[in-house]
């Protein structure tokens, strides 16, 4: 199926990045470059006017006006919020909307500006996506296909577990917090409810690294033999398959699990790393090596999840908590102790939770030594 998405800039050189977000192939992506020289409505009705599958806006949108046109002086997010608004009243036309913008107008002017955040599907650096370009325009294109198939249930059945495809599992769904959080009135509300709790997150469904790490499979093994026991287990049932799948590869957790315990006759947080591998390298035919911790010399070793910082598997006793306000079918965020003595957390932003501070000290005085 062919989509339509626009990007707004108020650079004319800007139409390069446009061209960057198109996507060929049985789903395509053509985007169009639109230049910020009106005010903030008929802005908006212009966007509107090209009926489109995504909307791209850089943040700054008035650095290329004059002064005096203060009509059009305003940034992404009230643009954002126009849209937002008509897709309220007018669900079956809703589109994704992205940030794209350079990379120090993200970090100075969007990230404090926390008001703007839940306005936006995903947020873009243009350097970014000259580095990977293939990265990005396969994500934007998922969110327009997602959307669309969202889009056309909304009237009919928006049950979450119809856009998830969990299937007869659907019982996983029934927990309060994820019945409060389906109670939306726009396809982008439950989009955001999808993209920020289950596909972003760890928890009801893995990323690459935390399936690793539940299986206790070290980074650093052959790739090959990484990618051969992916497919192996994706094709057992496990792989994720529902609205965004293509733009984000997950799996569900509990039937990783249940794939290694058909396998191996026990679940897999019974084992240690080197147990749980030895039975996929004998099962599967390939060569994995076992998680080894990054703090101890403790060959048993018991990961449970990928560390935060780092993404290498890590067990509770040698982490610490972020302080990471989500609901509880959410995994929290934990970071190694590696990563808490090299200071590398820091970097991204991560808080170590206050119930944890007392660890974190006892790393950076260099009284918990590593051994």
């Amino acid at each position: 199926m062919d989509y339509k998405g626009v990007f707004l800039d108020d650079r004319e050189d800007a139409e390069y990045f446009a061209e960057l977000l198109c996507s060929t192939g049985s789903d395509s992506l053509s985007v169009v470059f639109q230049k910020a020289n009106l005010g903030l409505e008929d802005q908006a009705k212009a966007i509107l006017e090209e009926r489109p599958s995504a909307v791209a806006l850089d943040y700054r949108l008035s650095d290329q006006q004059a002064i005096s046109d203060v009509g059009i002086r305003y940034k992404a997010g009230p643009l954002a919020q126009q849209l937002r608004d008509y897709a309220i009243e007018n669900p079956s036309s809703d589109f994704p909307i992205v940030l794209l913008s350079a990379e120090e107008i993200k970090a100075d002017e969007y990230e404090p500006d926390l008001t703007t955040h839940d306005l936006f599907d995903r947020v873009y650096v243009k350097e970014e996506l000259v580095r990977e370009p293939e990265k990005i325009k396969k994500e934007l294109l998922s969110l327009a296909v997602g959307y669309k198939k969202i889009c056309n249930a909304w009237l009919q059945n928006p049950k979450l577990s119809n856009f998830l495809q969990v299937g007869d599992d659907d019982y996983l769904l029934e927990g309060q917090e994820i019945r409060r959080l389906s109670e939306v009135k726009a396809p982008h509300q439950l989009a955001r409810v999808l993209l920020k709790n289950f596909i972003s997150r760890n928890g009801l469904l893995l990323d690459r690294s935390a399936v690793l790490a539940v299986l206790g499979v070290a980074p650093d093994s052959p790739g090959s033999d990484i990618n051969q026991l992916l497919t192996s287990i994706s094709a057992a049932g496990a792989e994720y398959t529902g609205v965004f799948d293509s733009g984000w590869q997950r799996w569900w957790r509990y039937r990783v699990e249940a794939v290694f315990t058909s396998q191996c006759g026990d679940s897999p947080g019974n084992l240690s790393s080197a147990q749980r591998v030895n039975c996929l390298n004998r099962i599967f035919g390939i060569s994995l090596l076992p998680a080894k911790s990054k703090w101890s010399i403790d060959e048993e070793v018991f990961p449970g999840f990928a560390c935060a910082s780092c993404g290498h598997p890590t067990e509770n006793k040698h982490s610490v908590g972020v302080f990471d306000e989500v609901p509880g079918f959410v995994e929290q965020r934990r970071i190694c102790w590696d990563c808490v003595d090299r200071g590398l957390y820091t970097a991204m932003g991560f808080e170590v939770a206050e119930a944890h501070e007392f660890i974190l000290g006892k790393i950076e005085s260099g009284d918990l030594n590593r051994g």
